[in-house]
């Protein structure tokens, strides 16, 4: 009979979060784990010559904090379920932020329009940040699973 006690008071211990604050904290991931960190082991020697605000813009760190604020306010009074659909979603949908913020920091940065060159090199990075976008999201799955495996998040129907 005491083992019985002492497995429902650790349970009782046992601090635990739901599915749908799971997925408004991991909504942050890009930001705190930011892509360009990636690719820093690779192109380790040219990471010193340029700022990490170009880096941030280029990658979509930037780009990616008005999106995730605009996303949290309209999803304040959604369902897990919800949440769980726009995550297929969001990469898709990430795809004008990034153009829009990458355009503002060309024409801050070159004080001009731009030019063919760079409509075509943001076309190609707006392109990329979508399957980015696919790694973060199977990322936050996996985890999520491992979590609910662990039984620190609760589990939840969809």
């Amino acid at each position: 009979m005491k083992f019985i006690k002492k497995y429902k008071q650790r349970d009782k211990d046992r601090i635990t979060i739901s599915l749908l604050q799971y997925y408004y904290v991991i909504f942050w991931m890009p930001v705190f784990l930011p892509p360009f960190i990636f690719v820093y082991s690779i192109a380790k020697p040219h990471f010193t010559t340029l700022s990490p605000l170009f880096y941030g813009v280029v990658f979509g760190t930037i780009q990616y904090i008005p999106f995730a604020l605009w996303n949290i306010f309209k999803f304040r009074n959604a369902v897990t379920r919800d949440l769980y659909e726009f995550s297929y979603k969001a990469p898709i949908a990430f795809v004008p932020f990034y153009a829009a913020g990458f355009m503002i920091a060309h024409m801050y940065s070159s004080i001009s329009l731009p030019s063919i060159d760079s409509i075509l090199i943001l076309l190609v990075f707006s392109l990329l940040s979508i399957p980015v976008g696919y790694f973060y999201v199977a990322l936050a799955h996996l985890i999520a699973r491992f979590l609910e495996k662990i039984g620190f998040i609760e589990q939840e129907f969809l």
